[in-house]
């Protein structure tokens, strides 16, 4: 008790130092009436303090406050320039899981169900060209992030690309497709995967004939179309 006597005596008239003034407010103890700060508050107060420390380009700053779909997209774009310069392959990765995902929101603005996206053209292609297991990561990855981008909330359409992506992979793991031309092997996988998404959809939800109809008539004939002319070319530059 002496001590702290001598020290509050020496600070307050010797030294003549000050109280420290800085109060923790959300503690329950002091000022118990006062309103606590939320987690968007805290939020909030923490981007604004690393972006006073690390200060970004002012118009990447406003778009990356505003949406988080602009922030994923945004960093799809740096990433995939960044790998360019130094990775070849993963560049390609990249830019396919991109344009996959982004193509998907197309199915936003169509009221039937329509396969026109590059999700499994890009994920045949990679598995063609690198290995199967990047081709199910790559679709499987941007047909996720496109249904995010789209704000679906049910989970099971997060889960429908699976159901044909798996059994895509597994034929092309084991070698069951001839690879006697790229629009042959391609077409087997989209049947395949098209078959497989059907028959696991119709086991688990009560599918709409109309709309299955128009999926796979659209799938069939947007990747034939693909298959036969730019995949050629995409072949080439990928190698």
């Amino acid at each position: 008790m002496f001590s702290k006597l001598m020290d509050l005596l020496v600070d307050n008239l010797i030294l003549n130092k000050k109280p420290s003034t800085s109060i923790n407010y959300n503690n329950p103890l002091i000022y118990s009436d006062r309103q606590r700060k939320t987690h968007t508050q805290y939020a909030k107060h923490i981007t604004k303090k690393h972006n006073t420390l690390i200060p970004l380009p002012k118009a990447i700053r406003s778009l990356t406050q505003k949406s988080t779909h602009t922030t994923l997209i945004i960093t799809l774009l740096l990433a995939t320039s960044f790998s360019f310069i130094f990775f070849r392959h993963q560049f390609f990765i990249l830019a396919f899981i991109m344009i996959g995902a982004i193509s998907r929101m197309t199915q936003k603005y169509v009221p039937l169900l329509i396969g026109i996206d590059f999700c499994l053209f890009f994920s045949i292609l990679v598995s063609i060209a690198y290995s199967p297991t990047l081709g199910m990561l790559t679709g499987i990855i941007a047909s996720t992030i496109g249904s995010f981008l789209r704000q679906i909330e049910r989970a099971e359409y997060y889960l429908t690309p699976i159901y044909g992506f798996i059994p895509v992979w597994i034929i092309m793991s084991l070698s069951l497709i001839p690879q006697i031309s790229i629009l042959l092997t391609g077409m087997i996988c989209v049947a395949t995967y098209i078959l497989a998404r059907f028959i696991m959809i119709s086991m688990t939800f009560n599918i709409c004939i109309a709309n299955q109809l128009t999926y796979i008539t659209t799938t069939l004939i947007f990747n034939y179309w693909l298959f036969s002319t730019a995949a050629p070319f995409l072949m080439t530059i990928m190698a």
